[in-house]
């Protein structure tokens, strides 16, 4: 074989060095690729360790409480579990069904759709399911996809949300959230990874399941904590934030579609719902236009008669003072609206009574 020259070991070592470089991004992203296959179907905690925290405080009951809430950071501020488990015990006595917060933060019918399919296929399966429903969260362009994609969405989703993400202009959080995973959740890799590590050479003491105690029932409303200049501003801006959010309002898109899987599925599976607009302050209500709420209420009208379920409208039932900005209620406003909640729509369903 003739010895190849000079100038040809230099173009085949520029071949070699093209090929490397090629293979270099393709196997970071096929590390990518498989890495977040693990943390969608295998090793789910890293993605979202909030609902893994949510699961498994769900599963330490000893019995499954018998009433869900579904919902974001405003369910999460407003409901108290304590307080209405009181009130259901005070008001029906010792067979009152127990509830739990299943609430994530900016937890739209997205999350909540998931949620639920991930109960189920647990085999928790309660008999009356509260969803958190608002303008918001079910206009037609998807306010908060964008964050689904990160930590709750999979490969399955990404034809659905990416067509949507693509028409409000975020399709880049579905190019990070599917092609850089391990990038994007490097920091709870690296804490659960540590924590599993520690737990090889550690005994961690077997949990007992348990349910929380039944306190007794609050008798009267706690004092909401003084209203600030900089309180009453926080509540004003966020009005306007909500006000950018159901700008151009229509409904179709997601989230709604994904409501309706949600109220199928109960439907099917016998289980209950009530859908729920949340208490807002006065900022939040004004900047609700009325042709958006006539809209939504119509809209909802038509989920309770297509799926059987019902709906409660409390977004004008908690004062002002009670909220910490315009639509998140301090620990004092979850006492004020879950003592009436459960007394005024639980617990009258409870005993069969719409």
């Amino acid at each position: 074989m003739k010895p190849l020259g000079r100038h040809d070991r230099r173009k085949a070592t520029q071949r070699r060095g093209l090929r490397i470089l090629l293979w270099i991004p393709c196997l970071f992203l096929l590390a990518q690729i498989s890495g977040g296959l693990v943390l969608d179907y295998a090793w789910v905690r890293p993605r979202y360790p909030m609902k893994d925290d949510m699961l498994t405080n769900l599963h330490s009951r000893k019995h499954l409480p018998e009433i869900v809430f579904l919902g974001s950071s405003r369910f999460g501020s407003d409901i108290d579990c304590g307080v209405m488990d009181a009130e259901l015990r005070h008001r029906l006595g010792d067979g009152a069904p127990r509830t739990f917060n299943a609430s994530l933060p900016a937890g739209d019918p997205t999350v909540s759709e998931r949620t639920l399919e991930e109960l189920l296929q647990q085999g928790h399966r309660p008999k009356l399911v509260v969803v958190e429903v608002e303008p918001g969260c079910l206009a037609g362009k998807d306010n908060w996809l964008y964050q689904h994609v990160l930590n709750v969405l999979d490969w399955r989703d990404v034809p659905e949300a990416g067509l949507a993400l693509c028409r409000n202009g975020r399709i880049m959080y579905l190019v990070r959230g599917r092609l850089l995973p391990l990038c994007l959740h490097k920091y709870h890799i690296r804490k659960e990874a540590t924590r599993l590590v520690k737990g090889m050479f550690g005994s961690t003491p077997a949990l007992t399941p348990s349910d929380p105690p039944v306190g007794t029932p609050i008798l009267d409303d706690p004092k909401p904590p003084a209203t600030t200049a900089a309180v009453s501003a926080v509540r004003e801006a966020g009005g306007q934030v909500f006000a950018r959010e159901v700008q151009d309002f229509h409904l179709g898109g997601v989230a709604a579609r994904r409501l309706e899987r949600l109220l199928a599925c109960c439907q099917s599976a016998g289980i209950k719902v009530l859908l729920v607009d949340v208490p807002v302050s006065t900022p939040q209500r004004l900047a609700r236009p009325s042709e958006v709420d006539k809209a939504f209420l119509e809209y909802v009208n038509t989920l309770t008669i297509r799926y059987g379920c019902a709906f409660a409208n409390w977004r004008d039932q908690v004062p002002d003072e009670y909220f910490a900005d315009s639509h998140h209620a301090y620990h004092e406003g979850g006492v004020y609206f879950s003592r009436r909640f459960a007394a005024r729509e639980l617990a009258p369903r409870w005993r069969g009574k719409e």
